[in-house]
């Protein structure tokens, strides 16, 4: 932390022969998986940040999603600086042999005081890059350890010594709920002290529900105002367990004749999912793939359900609770810290909704048939008492600040 304290007396101090005083620390982000959440929390970061106290630069790839291409301009308009190095999402020895050049020469060149590496692959070459560079501190948001996409077996166990190797190389962890804080300590990932918690926070001021935004959405799907609408929305990615959801719709129907389900989302596997959509429930599962940062879509849902295999702190059950809606979430980390904080603010698990089985379809459509009959879940009293809970317990503000401060802590030296 020697050198740490050096650069940042070399940031906050006049310089002779009458340079600029006060240069702002630089941080230098990292991040592959350019979709999602993890997308979402680097965006937030950089909208929020103080501007004043920190310098921002952005390296990231745009193979997984072309849309990023506008968030690049973004960036680049509000005055960062951002390096586009198409990184691999898969494994590839060459490929990623050339990404972890690119991005340590940059790192060169940048001289950033802290190199903040989001998600597996980002979080692997931004690491060994700032480790070749000399980069005085690093920190690390796994967004989901890369271990737990697997139950068992050798790849669990390969990404699990690859994250105490990287763990050695690292300054501070950002564990983004206490559930993927508490499984990389089972796993011995790092020290409790390398592992700090700073959740995910949601800008609130962009989720409004809206009556008018209910009917645009169901009149496009062609859904009647009447009808019980089952929303999700999630990339179509195995992690994300769509199929659970689908196979649940046949159950749901026997017992709800005027039920929809809506998954909204981009992936990969969407062709798969369309077929099984189509032999499952024909005609009353729609997919809606146009929406890109437009919250409205969720005013035109009664009830919300995610049936994710693994999740770090998923942000979707936070936006569906900040609309007021019930959700009904796969009982994995991430999913079960968002439920049990919102249940323990409030005083009352059954005001939010339910915690399922993974894995199980039936699970699914035993709890979302019997919020949807519920009258009293609806009311807007009830809708009133989700959201100002998650507004409470999940604000952007608390994770950019928690966020600053441990940036300056490695800056100053406090954290060592």
């Amino acid at each position: 932390m020697r050198a740490m304290r050096s650069a940042y007396q070399c940031c906050s101090t006049k310089t002779v022969g009458g340079m600029a005083t006060g240069m702002r620390p630089l941080i230098a982000h990292v991040l592959e998986a350019t979709v999602g959440g993890t997308r979402r929390h680097l965006i937030d970061l950089v909208r929020h940040m103080d501007k004043g106290r920190f310098n921002l630069s952005i390296v990231c790839s745009t193979r997984r999603d072309e849309r990023f291409v506008r968030d690049i301009a973004w960036m680049r308009s509000v005055g960062v600086k951002v390096f586009v190095v198409q990184m691999q999402r898969r494994i590839s020895p060459i490929a990623d042999l050339i990404s972890l050049i690119i991005v340590c020469a940059i790192f060169k060149r940048l001289r950033p005081q802290i190199v903040h590496a989001h998600s597996s692959k980002a979080g692997a070459i931004g690491r060994i890059a700032a480790l070749i560079a000399g980069v005085p501190a690093v920190v690390y948001t796994p967004h989901a350890f890369s271990f737990m996409m697997h139950e068992c077996g050798l790849k669990r166990s390969l990404f699990v010594q690859i994250e105490r190797l990287l763990a050695r190389f690292t300054d501070v962890i950002i564990a983004v709920s206490n559930g993927e804080r508490q499984a990389a300590l089972m796993e011995k990932i790092a020290s409790p002290k390398k592992i700090r918690l700073i959740e995910n926070g949601v800008d609130f001021s962009l989720l409004q529900p809206c009556v008018n935004h209910r009917m645009h959405w169901r009149d496009k799907w062609s859904i009647p105002e009447d009808a019980f609408v089952i929303g999700c929305v999630a990339d179509f990615r195995r992690q994300k367990g769509h199929r659970y959801l689908i196979e649940a719709m046949p159950m749901v129907l026997s017992l709800l004749s005027n039920a929809y389900l809506v998954l909204v989302g981009r992936g990969e596997l969407e062709r798969q999912l369309r077929a099984l959509a189509a032999d499952k429930a024909k005609g009353r599962i729609v997919f809606e793939n146009s929406v890109h940062d437009d919250w409205s879509v969720y005013s035109a849902f009664d009830i919300y359900a995610l049936a994710s295999l693994y999740e770090g702190m998923p942000y979707t059950p936070i936006e569906a609770l900040a609309f007021g809606l019930p959700i009904v979430l796969s009982d994995v980390i991430g999913n079960r810290d968002v439920f049990e904080a919102c249940a323990s603010e409030c005083g009352d698990a059954i005001i939010i909704g339910e915690l399922v089985e993974p894995k199980s379809s039936e699970a699914l459509a035993e709890a979302i048939v019997r919020i949807l009959q519920d009258n009293e879940m609806h009311t807007e009293q009830m809708r009133q008492k989700r959201r100002s809970t998650v507004m409470a317990r999940f604000s952007v503000a608390r994770m950019v600040e928690h966020t600053q401060q441990l940036y300056e802590e490695l800056l100053s030296g406090v954290v060592k």
